[in-house]
């Protein structure tokens, strides 16, 4: 197991290799940005994944095809039967197929400079998002099949909820770690100097007198 953390307030730059998805019409969609918000980053689970959901029901719907084609005119009354029941299945399966794709499309990952969204789902859709100047700390790991293909899992924390964010199966989880918390760190520094404007304005309306003059 392979594990890379860095705690709030110690300096890390991100890599500028870090791969960067395409802002495509579906995030652009699914994903409204608030006035002065930009996307900095857009992932989706590995390819990987999506050819390891899809391989075994497509491997099972072979089987019950080929099974049955080579059996058809030889088996007895009962095989025939029961193949005729398993046939319908085969297709169930395949159908299966299109549905592993779409949860895998639906499955994004977005980093703004302000937000962090994870969106799933066809019909039902969840969302978790986390605000970036509440994030504490990130983590990549890469444990097992994942670091023999390339994969990690990266963990996002904050202050009040802890383990709050995950992105299972992405490539280059070292620089999307460093990444988000750069932008958290921007996101911070950006809220302190909105907070500090904010209190010297309050303070400049309160010592200001009316009529111009400053008062005692």
């Amino acid at each position: 197991m392979e594990e890379v953390t860095r705690q709030q307030g110690q300096a890390r730059q991100a890599d500028g290799s870090s791969a960067r998805a395409a802002v495509d019409w579906f995030v652009r969609h699914e994903v409204p940005l608030e006035p002065g918000e930009g996307f900095l980053g857009v992932w989706r689970d590995s390819r990987l994944i999506l050819l390891r959901d899809m391989l075994l029901p497509l491997l099972l719907a072979i089987m019950l095809v080929a099974l049955f084609a080579l059996t058809y005119r030889r088996a007895t009354l009962v095989e025939t039967i029961l193949f005729g029941l398993l046939l319908p299945l085969s297709f169930a399966v395949l159908i299966w197929l299109p549905v592993a794709i779409l949860r895998w499309y639906f499955r994004i990952y977005v980093l703004t400079n302000r937000r962090l969204i994870r969106r799933e789902g066809i019909i039902w859709r969840a969302r978790n998002e986390v605000q970036l100047p509440k994030v504490q700390n990130a983590s990549y790991s890469s444990v097992g099949l994942q670091k023999w293909v390339g994969l990690g899992t990266v963990k996002v924390e904050t202050a009040s909820m802890g383990r709050a964010f995950q992105m299972d199966n992405v490539r280059d989880a070292l620089g999307i770690s460093q990444q988000i918390l750069k932008a958290a760190d921007e996101a911070k520094h950006s809220r302190a100097l909105m907070d500090e404007e904010q209190v010297r304005r309050m303070l400049e309306a309160h010592l200001v007198a009316p009529g111009g003059r400053r008062g005692s």
